[in-house]
């Protein structure tokens, strides 16, 4: 068995190699902020911040069935693409960019296929999608990473107080619990979790 200092640092070093965690709006460190947020707000306004949406994103969501229909990933709505990208190996993660620019270019807009092409060289797809969803993209990265160490169960350790898949479902999950009680320790973990990331994204 592993401790829970060894499953919180294993967890966080899998999710700094997350493209863009820990970056916020105009290039800010969402690390150094959004612990402070969880202690003075709580955890459950901090992830309900994070996971505010943008805009409508029936246009991406074009993309997500595009990428689908090819193989490469295996979400059809672009929340959903967004959700499983950050846990996708290096070589699919780079077939999705690829295949990304190959789909923008087919845009009839010329200024907003340039405006994208030039998104997804510079920031990644998964950035650019993410903060193409979300108000608040760094931190909702960083929700991501959250609520998939909150769920983390393996035969070598586990952490188990939620079960939630995504953030918006970690939300929902911590809104709608019986008691206080999960939310409590969702809050605790959280913060214990954090103290790893921030150490490991440079």
């Amino acid at each position: 068995m592993k401790t829970l200092a060894q499953i919180r640092a294993a967890n966080a070093l899998q999710a700094a190699r997350i493209p863009g965690i820990g970056t916020g709006q105009r290039e800010g460190n969402v690390l150094s902020d959004f612990p402070l947020l969880i202690k003075t707000d709580g955890s459950l306004a901090a992830f309900a911040y994070a996971v505010e949406p943008k805009a409508d994103d029936r246009d991406l969501d074009q993309l997500a069935q595009h990428l689908a229909g090819r193989r490469i990933t295996g979400s059809r709505t672009a929340r959903a693409l967004a959700d499983e990208l950050p846990w996708l190996d290096g070589p699919r993660i780079a077939a999705a960019g690829l295949e990304s620019e190959n789909f923008v270019r087919q845009i009839p807009d010329h200024r907003a296929c340039e405006k994208w092409t030039h998104s997804l060289r510079e920031k990644g797809l998964l950035v650019t999608l993410v903060t193409s969803l979300r108000k608040h993209g760094g931190e909702f990265l960083v929700v991501a990473a959250i609520a998939r160490h909150l769920r983390h169960t393996t035969e070598e350790g586990r952490i188990a107080i939620t079960e939630a898949l995504s953030p918006d479902e970690l939300v929902l999950e911590l809104a709608t619990a019986q008691d206080d009680s999960k939310l409590r320790r969702a809050t605790s973990e959280a913060l214990a979790f954090l103290n790893y990331l921030k150490r490991f994204v440079a």
